[in-house]
Protein backbone atom coordinates (compact mmCIF):
# COMPACT_ATOMS: atom_id res chain seq x y z
CA UNK A 1 0.00 0.00 0.00
CA UNK A 2 1.29 3.97 -0.30
CA UNK A 3 0.62 6.24 2.76
CA UNK A 4 1.61 9.82 2.89
CA UNK A 5 3.68 11.25 5.69
CA UNK A 6 4.85 14.78 6.32
CA UNK A 7 7.37 16.55 7.85
CA UNK A 8 6.91 20.10 9.39
CA UNK A 9 8.54 22.74 11.86
CA UNK A 10 5.49 23.67 13.51
CA UNK A 11 6.43 26.37 14.54
CA UNK A 12 6.24 27.13 18.80
CA UNK A 13 6.93 31.38 17.98
CA UNK A 14 3.23 31.30 16.71
CA UNK A 15 1.50 29.19 19.09
CA UNK A 16 -1.67 31.86 18.87
CA UNK A 17 -1.97 30.85 15.23
CA UNK A 18 -2.39 26.75 16.07
CA UNK A 19 -5.97 26.59 15.43
CA UNK A 20 -5.30 28.18 11.93
CA UNK A 21 -1.83 25.68 11.60
CA UNK A 22 -3.71 22.55 12.68
CA UNK A 23 -6.86 23.16 9.51
CA UNK A 24 -3.96 23.26 7.50
CA UNK A 25 -2.37 20.27 8.53
CA UNK A 26 -5.70 18.43 8.61
CA UNK A 27 -6.35 19.59 4.96
CA UNK A 28 -3.40 17.82 3.95
CA UNK A 29 -3.15 13.90 2.56
CA UNK A 30 -0.95 11.99 5.22
CA UNK A 31 -0.84 9.17 7.82
CA UNK A 32 1.95 9.97 9.61
CA UNK A 33 3.29 13.80 10.45
CA UNK A 34 6.65 13.88 11.79
CA UNK A 35 6.43 17.20 13.36
CA UNK A 36 9.04 20.02 14.91
CA UNK A 37 8.99 22.83 17.69
CA UNK A 38 5.53 20.90 19.33
CA UNK A 39 4.38 23.18 22.38
CA UNK A 40 1.88 21.42 24.86
CA UNK A 41 -0.76 24.35 23.56
CA UNK A 42 0.07 23.11 19.92
CA UNK A 43 -0.21 19.20 20.72
CA UNK A 44 -3.97 20.18 22.91
CA UNK A 45 -4.73 22.14 19.72
CA UNK A 46 -3.80 19.32 17.32
CA UNK A 47 -5.82 16.27 19.55
CA UNK A 48 -8.94 18.18 19.69
CA UNK A 49 -8.35 19.39 15.95
CA UNK A 50 -7.34 16.65 13.84
CA UNK A 51 -10.12 13.56 14.14
CA UNK A 52 -9.00 10.58 15.28
CA UNK A 53 -5.30 11.17 15.70
CA UNK A 54 -2.96 9.32 17.64
CA UNK A 55 0.02 11.42 19.22
CA UNK A 56 3.46 11.01 20.93
CA UNK A 57 4.91 14.36 22.10
CA UNK A 58 8.63 14.46 22.91
CA UNK A 59 7.69 17.01 25.89
CA UNK A 60 5.40 14.31 27.67
CA UNK A 61 7.93 11.38 26.82
CA UNK A 62 10.77 13.70 28.68
CA UNK A 63 8.03 14.22 31.60
CA UNK A 64 6.91 10.64 31.80
CA UNK A 65 11.05 9.62 32.55
CA UNK A 66 10.77 11.89 35.44
CA UNK A 67 10.74 9.79 38.61
CA UNK A 68 8.65 12.59 39.91
CA UNK A 69 7.62 15.12 36.93
CA UNK A 70 7.31 18.37 37.78
CA UNK A 71 6.17 19.89 34.39
CA UNK A 72 7.22 23.40 35.86
CA UNK A 73 10.82 22.40 36.17
CA UNK A 74 11.13 20.70 32.89
CA UNK A 75 9.65 23.64 31.52
CA UNK A 76 12.62 25.76 32.44
CA UNK A 77 15.16 23.47 31.97
CA UNK A 78 16.46 24.56 28.06
CA UNK A 79 12.40 25.04 26.45
CA UNK A 80 8.98 23.78 26.57
CA UNK A 81 8.80 22.27 23.10
CA UNK A 82 9.85 19.06 20.94
CA UNK A 83 9.04 17.00 18.47
CA UNK A 84 5.54 15.04 18.02
CA UNK A 85 4.63 12.43 15.49
CA UNK A 86 1.13 11.86 14.66
CA UNK A 87 -1.04 8.89 12.98
CA UNK A 88 -4.29 8.90 11.43
CA UNK A 89 -6.16 7.18 9.00
CA UNK A 90 -6.03 3.82 9.84
CA UNK A 91 -2.26 4.00 11.21
CA UNK A 92 -1.91 3.36 14.95
CA UNK A 93 0.96 4.21 17.30
CA UNK A 94 2.52 0.28 18.95
CA UNK A 95 5.14 2.51 20.62
CA UNK A 96 7.03 5.40 21.27
CA UNK A 97 10.28 6.53 22.87
CA UNK A 98 13.27 9.59 23.00
CA UNK A 99 16.40 8.59 21.32
CA UNK A 100 19.45 8.41 23.65
CA UNK A 101 22.68 10.71 23.40
CA UNK A 102 25.20 9.75 21.34
CA UNK A 103 29.05 10.03 22.87
CA UNK A 104 31.19 9.34 19.49
CA UNK A 105 31.12 10.56 15.79
CA UNK A 106 29.73 7.53 14.08
CA UNK A 107 32.32 7.56 11.04
CA UNK A 108 35.50 8.87 12.73
CA UNK A 109 34.17 7.28 16.28
CA UNK A 110 35.44 10.71 17.79
CA UNK A 111 34.60 12.28 21.04
CA UNK A 112 32.02 14.48 21.05
CA UNK A 113 32.06 15.42 24.67
CA UNK A 114 34.62 17.95 25.37
CA UNK A 115 31.79 20.41 26.79
CA UNK A 116 30.16 17.30 28.90
CA UNK A 117 26.71 17.93 29.80
CA UNK A 118 26.25 21.24 28.64
CA UNK A 119 26.24 20.26 25.05
CA UNK A 120 23.74 16.83 25.26
CA UNK A 121 21.28 16.49 22.71
CA UNK A 122 17.08 17.84 23.63
CA UNK A 123 16.37 14.42 23.56
CA UNK A 124 13.14 15.89 23.37
CA UNK A 125 13.59 16.95 19.81
CA UNK A 126 14.67 12.83 19.22
CA UNK A 127 11.41 11.47 18.84
CA UNK A 128 10.54 8.01 17.67
CA UNK A 129 7.35 5.70 17.75
CA UNK A 130 6.62 2.45 15.52
CA UNK A 131 3.60 3.12 13.34
CA UNK A 132 1.63 0.27 12.00
CA UNK A 133 -0.78 1.05 9.18
CA UNK A 134 -4.05 -0.38 7.82
CA UNK A 135 -2.57 -3.06 6.14
CA UNK A 136 -0.37 -4.17 9.19
CA UNK A 137 3.29 -3.11 8.37
CA UNK A 138 4.78 -1.35 10.34
CA UNK A 139 6.78 1.75 10.39
CA UNK A 140 10.08 2.85 12.10
CA UNK A 141 9.31 6.48 12.13
CA UNK A 142 11.47 9.72 13.50
CA UNK A 143 10.89 13.08 14.14
CA UNK A 144 14.05 15.01 14.67
CA UNK A 145 15.04 18.20 15.14
CA UNK A 146 19.08 19.12 15.53
CA UNK A 147 19.73 22.75 17.04
CA UNK A 148 21.02 25.29 15.70
CA UNK A 149 24.81 26.68 16.21
CA UNK A 150 24.63 30.35 16.05
CA UNK A 151 26.86 32.45 18.23
CA UNK A 152 30.34 33.21 18.90
CA UNK A 153 33.08 31.86 20.34
CA UNK A 154 32.67 28.66 22.70
CA UNK A 155 28.95 29.38 22.87
CA UNK A 156 29.28 28.23 19.29
CA UNK A 157 31.84 25.41 19.60
CA UNK A 158 29.09 23.83 22.11
CA UNK A 159 25.97 24.06 19.89
CA UNK A 160 28.38 22.79 17.16
CA UNK A 161 28.90 19.84 19.58
CA UNK A 162 25.22 19.38 20.74
CA UNK A 163 24.18 19.31 16.84
CA UNK A 164 26.67 17.04 15.86
CA UNK A 165 25.68 14.59 19.31
CA UNK A 166 22.18 15.17 17.71
CA UNK A 167 22.89 13.51 14.59
CA UNK A 168 24.94 10.85 15.44
CA UNK A 169 21.98 10.10 18.19
CA UNK A 170 19.99 9.84 15.21
CA UNK A 171 22.38 8.10 13.11
CA UNK A 172 23.07 5.17 15.34
CA UNK A 173 19.28 4.46 15.91
CA UNK A 174 18.14 4.33 12.34
CA UNK A 175 21.19 2.06 11.28
CA UNK A 176 20.17 -1.29 10.32
CA UNK A 177 16.28 -1.11 10.92
CA UNK A 178 13.99 -1.62 8.40
CA UNK A 179 11.61 0.06 6.84
CA UNK A 180 12.28 3.88 8.40
CA UNK A 181 11.16 7.21 7.78
CA UNK A 182 12.23 10.17 9.24
CA UNK A 183 11.38 13.93 9.26
CA UNK A 184 13.85 16.62 9.88
CA UNK A 185 14.33 19.90 10.16
CA UNK A 186 18.33 20.12 10.04
CA UNK A 187 19.41 23.21 10.53
CA UNK A 188 21.64 22.47 7.57
CA UNK A 189 22.40 23.66 4.15
CA UNK A 190 20.96 20.81 2.77
CA UNK A 191 21.58 21.69 -1.09
CA UNK A 192 24.25 24.03 -0.72
CA UNK A 193 26.74 22.40 1.21
CA UNK A 194 27.54 20.48 -1.82
CA UNK A 195 29.60 21.51 -4.72
CA UNK A 196 26.71 20.74 -7.36
CA UNK A 197 23.16 20.57 -5.74
CA UNK A 198 22.07 18.99 -9.28
CA UNK A 199 24.83 16.16 -8.76
CA UNK A 200 23.42 12.56 -7.35
CA UNK A 201 25.22 11.73 -4.81
CA UNK A 202 26.54 15.23 -4.33
CA UNK A 203 29.43 15.79 -3.29
CA UNK A 204 30.23 18.20 0.04
CA UNK A 205 32.46 21.17 -0.02
CA UNK A 206 35.81 20.23 1.02
CA UNK A 207 37.15 22.78 3.30
CA UNK A 208 37.81 22.48 7.66
CA UNK A 209 34.02 23.00 8.48
CA UNK A 210 32.92 21.96 12.02
CA UNK A 211 29.70 20.68 10.55
CA UNK A 212 31.03 18.62 7.46
CA UNK A 213 29.43 15.60 9.44
CA UNK A 214 26.29 17.17 8.71
CA UNK A 215 26.35 17.95 5.18
CA UNK A 216 27.71 14.49 4.64
CA UNK A 217 24.47 12.63 6.68
CA UNK A 218 22.58 14.06 3.98
CA UNK A 219 25.00 13.05 1.46
CA UNK A 220 26.61 9.61 2.09
CA UNK A 221 22.83 7.96 1.86
CA UNK A 222 21.90 4.48 2.21
CA UNK A 223 25.95 3.13 2.22
CA UNK A 224 26.28 4.87 5.46
CA UNK A 225 22.66 4.88 7.69
CA UNK A 226 20.03 3.08 5.43
CA UNK A 227 18.73 6.37 4.42
CA UNK A 228 17.90 8.20 1.35
CA UNK A 229 16.62 12.10 0.68
CA UNK A 230 13.12 11.25 -0.72
CA UNK A 231 13.20 14.57 -2.66
CA UNK A 232 15.85 13.96 -4.35
CA UNK A 233 15.64 10.34 -5.28
CA UNK A 234 11.74 11.07 -6.85
CA UNK A 235 13.97 14.44 -8.49
CA UNK A 236 16.46 12.18 -10.21
CA UNK A 237 13.63 9.83 -11.44
CA UNK A 238 13.03 12.17 -13.88
CA UNK A 239 15.79 14.27 -15.71
CA UNK A 240 13.12 16.55 -16.19
CA UNK A 241 12.22 17.59 -12.71
CA UNK A 242 16.05 18.27 -12.19
CA UNK A 243 16.34 20.58 -15.15
CA UNK A 244 12.97 22.37 -14.66
CA UNK A 245 14.54 23.37 -11.17
CA UNK A 246 17.93 23.83 -12.81
CA UNK A 247 16.08 26.37 -15.00
CA UNK A 248 14.54 28.71 -11.92
CA UNK A 249 17.26 28.07 -9.81
CA UNK A 250 20.92 27.37 -10.71
CA UNK A 251 22.58 27.50 -7.71
CA UNK A 252 20.15 25.61 -5.64
CA UNK A 253 18.52 25.29 -3.52
CA UNK A 254 16.08 22.44 -4.96
CA UNK A 255 13.30 23.52 -2.89
CA UNK A 256 12.55 26.39 -0.22
CA UNK A 257 11.63 25.49 2.66
CA UNK A 258 13.09 28.22 4.96
CA UNK A 259 14.77 31.54 4.47
CA UNK A 260 17.43 32.73 6.80
CA UNK A 261 18.47 36.48 7.15
CA UNK A 262 16.96 39.63 7.79
CA UNK A 263 18.02 42.28 5.01
CA UNK A 264 20.01 39.98 2.79
CA UNK A 265 17.80 36.50 2.62
CA UNK A 266 18.92 33.51 1.66
CA UNK A 267 16.67 30.72 0.65
CA UNK A 268 17.66 27.04 2.01
CA UNK A 269 16.11 23.60 1.91
CA UNK A 270 16.59 22.71 5.85
CA UNK A 271 13.73 20.52 5.64
CA UNK A 272 13.62 16.69 4.39
CA UNK A 273 12.48 13.76 4.71
CA UNK A 274 14.99 10.16 4.74
CA UNK A 275 13.39 6.91 4.02
CA UNK A 276 14.50 3.34 3.66
CA UNK A 277 15.04 2.66 0.10
CA UNK A 278 12.99 0.00 0.04
CA UNK A 279 9.95 2.42 0.03
CA UNK A 280 9.09 3.50 -3.75
CA UNK A 281 9.03 7.44 -3.96
CA UNK A 282 5.72 8.47 -5.92
CA UNK A 283 5.35 12.00 -4.72
CA UNK A 284 6.71 14.39 -2.97
CA UNK A 285 5.78 18.09 -3.19
CA UNK A 286 6.82 21.79 -0.94
CA UNK A 287 4.72 24.93 -0.17
CA UNK A 288 6.52 27.04 1.70
CA UNK A 289 3.94 30.23 0.66
CA UNK A 290 1.59 28.16 1.98
CA UNK A 291 2.96 26.80 4.90
CA UNK A 292 3.93 30.55 5.92
CA UNK A 293 0.84 31.92 5.28
CA UNK A 294 -1.02 29.05 7.49
CA UNK A 295 1.58 30.59 10.44
CA UNK A 296 5.03 28.37 10.18
CA UNK A 297 8.47 29.95 9.15
CA UNK A 298 9.27 26.69 7.37
CA UNK A 299 7.50 24.65 4.75
CA UNK A 300 5.98 21.43 4.65
CA UNK A 301 7.28 18.29 3.18
CA UNK A 302 5.03 16.23 1.93
CA UNK A 303 5.45 12.44 0.20
CA UNK A 304 3.70 9.48 -0.94
CA UNK A 305 5.63 6.34 -0.52
CA UNK A 306 5.19 2.62 -1.17
CA UNK A 307 6.01 -0.63 0.12
CA UNK A 308 8.26 -2.49 -1.98
CA UNK A 309 5.69 -5.04 -2.95
CA UNK A 310 3.36 -2.32 -3.88
CA UNK A 311 6.20 -0.79 -6.28
CA UNK A 312 6.49 -4.20 -7.96
CA UNK A 313 3.25 -3.84 -9.67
Amino acid sequence: MSFGVISWNFCVWTNSRNKQKVEFLDGLDWSIALLQEVSPEAVDAIRSGIPGVSVVSGVELLRAQASNPQPEAVATRVRDFGCAILARNGAKILGSGLIPSAELDPVSKSDLTKFGEASLPLVESLVWAQVQLLDGTVIEAVAVHPPHSAGKGQDRAMRIERKLRTYAALERWVKDRPNVVVGIDGNAWIDTACDDPFDSPAIPKTGEDPQIAVSEFFYDGPERHGLQDVYRAWLHQDPARIDAIRSRRPLGPLAVTFVRGTTRKVADRFDAIMASPAFAVQQVEHSYEDSVSAGSDHSYVLAQLAMPQDSAT
